[in-house]
């Protein structure tokens, strides 16, 4: 998608008649349609299928259906305001997609301060109808919903995009590398890419070319791959749909594009600070991340994260690192003996790590795929060194920060320092306003005039580890495994983690080994291998890579499972 992400949380539609079933939020949604609907006594409008509801008395709670016009066969007006000025392609409409409604005559006019600066009308043939009219700068949106297809029908709106919508099908597709690479027990980041090319024969992608679509190619823009089977019968059966944000502009070359994207966790690139002294359990703390983070809902309206029940159970005096929020979740699912991964639809999981009990009915024969496998085995595992976390402070307070900042009415200010306890805050030449005090850093907004000398002091705190390493294994010729979390602060999160990651920490052969592809195949998986020395065993697969250059390949790291 081609969208200008931005636009969504920027301002919102004011409408001039709506049924009490209308959400305007949920049309602002990016990607969102209308699961359901309920039915109405519009001609013909209320479908004995299942798949309607009589709807619910005004005031009771309504699943979002979108906007409904209390209007019938047009006569709808809707305006919006953006604080922002934006740049888009175009617009993409959803109108009634289940009952296949939509407007025969649109007015759309932008507006940029004020002032139109492009009005035209349009006649939408179809429920989804795309907008292709480039429109530069501008902050006000005017759409005026004329003549329905059906007499006797409200008109309805199920979602708005700014930009527009591409489908790339296979003769347009040079190459595709998916990656998904996930530790089961959260010792570092997951890797969850995607990088595409695109033949380009009109250059629509190319920089240069100031009639194509370079420009309004958003970072954080959604974008789907699927995956399809050819059946007997000529027909497709196509996986569900993967999801990613691009991470910027296309490279471009000749005439291919190459794009590149992520996971919704690997976007979450900016800082955290506002870690506290106090005991929190890992569940608040990852929400707290994760609020902070400012993320998008989800198509469904819901937070993109699913946080395991089982970490409102551990209780920590631990305190985050200044560190970005995608680390600080590591460390959070880390400590709580959880898996950290973003599922197909970019929705963040904090889950238990369980290595399935039944292998898949998928087989690697390492004998005869694609490629010589590589084999590793490690030295077996003796004990396990789980380090345990506390501060010490000092008795008396001392300056963590001091700096100067010209104040002009109301004026942010920020600072990062050492860890540290008893904070206090005092300005010289301005007037605090409002201040937010953490562990590791201040927010202020102060007010005043001219140049004003800012202090921060407070106990300083010193970071202590402690520790023994604990055998799991007779063999003292093995390897100790050392795990270091900053979150780990009593006797019995030590003893926790440690009983937790031991039986996978055993596992120490891995296979690394191309093979002909299967998309279906996820991280986590326990599959079957084969090898020229056992006939089948089972393995989980850590790190998995979909390659397509006009045919499908694959290549897997999977640890044998021995139970």
């Amino acid at each position: 998608m081609q969208i200008d992400v931005g636009a969504a949380a920027d301002g919102q539609y004011v409408d001039n008649g709506h049924e009490y079933l209308s959400e305007w939020g949920s049309v602002d949604v990016q990607e969102y349609k209308s699961p359901f609907q309920y039915g109405s006594l519009e001609t013909n409008r209320f479908i004995l299928d299942g798949t309607m509801a009589m709807a619910p008395d005004p005031g009771s709670q309504v699943t979002p259906t979108g906007f409904v016009s209390n209007k019938f066969d047009g006569g709808v007006k809707i305006t919006r305001s953006f604080q922002d000025k934006h740049s888009f392609l175009g617009l993409t409409f959803r109108f009634d997609t289940h009952c296949g409604d939509y407007p025969t005559n649109m007015v759309i006019r932008y507006l940029n301060d004020g002032a139109v600066v492009d009005e035209f009308t349009v006649e939408p043939d179809a429920p989804v109808y795309v907008v292709e009219r480039r429109i530069e700068r501008m902050d006000g949106l005017e759409i005026e919903l004329n003549a329905m297809n059906l007499p006797g029908r409200r008109p309805r709106i199920e979602s708005i995009l700014y930009g527009i919508e591409k489908i790339f099908e296979v003769d347009r597709v040079e190459s595709v590398s998916q990656v998904s690479d996930v530790d089961p027990i959260s010792r570092r980041l997951p890797t969850e890419t995607l990088e595409f090319s695109l033949l380009d024969y009109e250059r629509e992608y190319d920089p240069d070319n100031t009639a194509g679509y370079w420009s309004y190619i958003d970072s954080k823009s959604p974008i789907y791959i699927a995956y399809g089977y050819e059946l007997d019968d000529g027909s497709i059966e196509w996986l569900p749909y993967v999801r990613y944000e691009l991470s910027g502009r296309p490279m471009v070359a000749g005439q291919k594009a190459k794009f590149t994207a992520s996971g919704l966790l690997d976007g979450m690139a900016r800082t955290y600070y506002k870690a506290t002294f106090n005991s929190k359990t890992l569940y608040d703390m990852a929400v707290s991340v994760l609020e902070d983070a400012d993320l998008p809902l989800t198509a469904s309206l819901e937070k993109p994260w699913v946080l395991d029940s089982s970490l409102k159970s551990v209780i920590t005096t631990g305190l985050l690192p200044i560190a970005t929020h995608k680390e600080c979740l590591q460390l959070i699912a880390h400590a709580g003996c959880c898996k950290l991964y973003t599922d197909d639809n970019n929705v963040i999981h904090i889950e238990k790590m369980v290595i399935p009990e039944t292998p898949e009915d998928i087989t690697i024969d390492l004998n005869c795929d694609l490629g010589e496998p590589s084999v590793s085995k490690i030295e077996p595992l003796y004990a396990i060194n789980v380090k345990k976390y506390s501060y010490s402070f000092s008795d008396t307070a001392s300056e963590l920060h001091k700096s100067e900042i010209t104040v002009n009415g109301d004026t942010e200010f920020h600072a990062e320092f050492s860890a540290a306890t008893s904070i206090t805050v005092s300005v010289s030449g301005a007037t605090i306003k409002t201040q937010n005090i953490y562990a590791q850093a201040v927010d202020l907004i102060l007010t005043g005039s001219g140049t004003a000398t800012v202090t921060v002091t407070g106990k300083s705190g010193t970071q202590n580890t402690s520790g023994a390493p604990v055998a799991v294994s007779e063999d003292a010729r093995g390897e100790t495994e050392t795990l270091e979390n900053p979150l780990i602060t009593t006797d019995t999160m030590r003893a926790t983690l440690a009983g937790h990651v031991s039986d996978y920490l055993k596992l120490r052969s891995a296979y690394t080994t191309d093979y002909r592809g299967n998309p279906e195949i996820q991280t986590g998986d326990l599959i079957n291998m084969e090898s020229p020395f056992t006939p089948q065993f089972p393995a989980v697969v850590l790190k998995h890579t979909i390659d397509f250059d006009g045919g499908l390949s694959g290549n897997m790291i999977a640890k044998a499972v021995i139970r």
